[in-house]
């Protein structure tokens, strides 16, 4: 299980220069003295995308892209670590993908070092320790003069000029005959993360669906602890062979391991299970019902917000998940008293709603990119605690806002 390939590359570090973009060139961002943290936007039309930062997301006022830095790389996946970089990836269906990370430079301007490509592409991202990480399962490793099923992990080290380090590990027999596809990277702390575990049969045999599983992997990608438990089904989220992460961290460090039911001969209704800080196995005593709590209704992604709340992207028919299926409506999950409550207020109407980017979450609130109908793209907060959104900044002359994040000046960076 510990067949381990190791490679590590550097990104270009030629540093470019915040460019104007819009059509009257505008002007340069002199930064804020590396005072404060900014927020960092990414923006797109058909064409390109356009990544600039401000200082306030709540405000309801416009801004444009004049002192944006311009890229044909079209970041639609965004995984921050902290406030030290924000990656944006293309996410291309398994297919090579192209990428760059954004950091502030001492003066609070936005620097970028340089497009990469993941070779193998990815399908789940997330963040550990000091790595912003992608990942792709199901690709064939050598391994001793042979070949392996197993998943090619890219390291993103932020404490070292954002170098790459490629990493393998095998999958198959990963739980008894099943071969894993692991999704998702939640940092577990001791230089350690865990991941949601999918299990697949060998031919002429069938997977059960009707139990969750996560893994805990140190640094190395060596195995330390098997999750297992029967009131849940797989911890992934899923659209065509897009991943996404259905276990995070709250507050105080406990785990919250969710499913939203994608598996369509599952019998487990989504819910969510709980991991207490420093526990190897599942809390028998704790067991969140949230399609009961909602109604029916099932969740593809989720995000921590604050304290024990978290937000749920939901989908828009009772019943569905995965595939395809349309998910633009929002509720946040308390989880200590296992409340559940809609987002009804402040907030476009799912039936509104053209896009959403990648959500981000930061000081307690949770900011999203909404482009409505006959409307320019807008960042929504939500606040958890009383479920309610607020309409901040509109950027105008784009088709979408695809990913925020909040930026810290570094001081090791012109």
């Amino acid at each position: 299980m510990n067949n381990l390939k190791n490679n590590a590359w550097v990104l270009s570090l030629a540093l470019l220069a915040t460019v104007g973009c819009s059509k009257d060139n505008g002007t340069p961002d002199t930064g804020n003295n590396g005072s404060t943290d900014r927020y960092f936007i990414s923006a797109q039309t058909d064409e390109a995308s356009y990544t600039f930062v401000v200082d306030d997301l709540e405000k309801d006022t416009i801004v444009d892209t004049r002192s944006a830095i311009e890229s044909t790389t079209t970041g639609n996946r965004f995984v921050y670590n902290g406030t030290t970089a924000v990656m944006s990836l293309n996410y291309q269906q398994g297919n090579p993908s192209p990428g760059v990370v954004y950091q502030l430079n001492n003066s609070g301007v936005l620097r970028t070092n340089g497009d990469f490509v993941l070779p193998v592409g990815f399908t789940t991202i997330g963040a550990f320790d000091k790595y912003l990480v992608a990942s792709r399962s199901g690709r064939t490793l050598n391994v001793d003069g042979g070949t392996k099923t197993g998943v090619i992990y890219y390291y993103i080290d932020t404490e070292n000029s954002n170098q790459i380090i490629e990493k393998s590990v095998v999958t198959e027999n990963f739980i008894g005959n099943r071969t894993a596809e692991l999704t998702g990277v939640v940092d577990a702390g001791n230089k350690e993360f865990l991941v949601g575990v999918m299990l697949s049969a060998p031919t002429g045999q069938t997977a059960s669906v009707d139990s969750v599983y996560a893994a805990k992997l140190d640094e190395n990608l060596n195995v330390k602890a098997i999750y297992r438990d029967s009131r849940l089904s797989y911890s992934t989220g899923t659209f065509r062979s897009a991943r996404y992460s259905h276990i995070a961290n709250d507050e105080t460090g406990n785990t919250y391991v969710f499913s939203g039911s994608h598996a369509a001969a599952t019998t487990k209704k989504a819910g969510a299970l709980l991991i207490s800080k420093g526990s190897d196995a599942f809390d028998a005593n704790y067991y969140f019902d949230i399609e009961t709590a909602s109604q029916g209704y099932r969740f593809k992604r989720v995000w921590h917000v604050a304290e024990d709340y978290f937000l749920l992207e939901m989908y828009n028919e009772v019943g569905v998940a995965g595939g395809q299926q349309p998910a633009s409506q929002y509720a946040i999950v308390q989880m200590s008293t296992k409340k559940f409550t809609w987002i009804r207020t402040g907030i476009p109407a799912a039936s509104e709603i053209d896009g959403i980017g990648w959500p981000f979450t930061s000081d307690g609130k949770a900011y999203l990119g909404i482009t409505a109908s006959n409307a320019q793209p807008a960042v929504y907060v939500i606040d958890p605690k009383t479920a309610t959104a607020k309409k901040g900044i509109t950027v105008t002359g784009m088709s979408a806002i695809q990913g925020l994040a909040r930026l810290s000046p570094q001081s090791n960076l012109q």
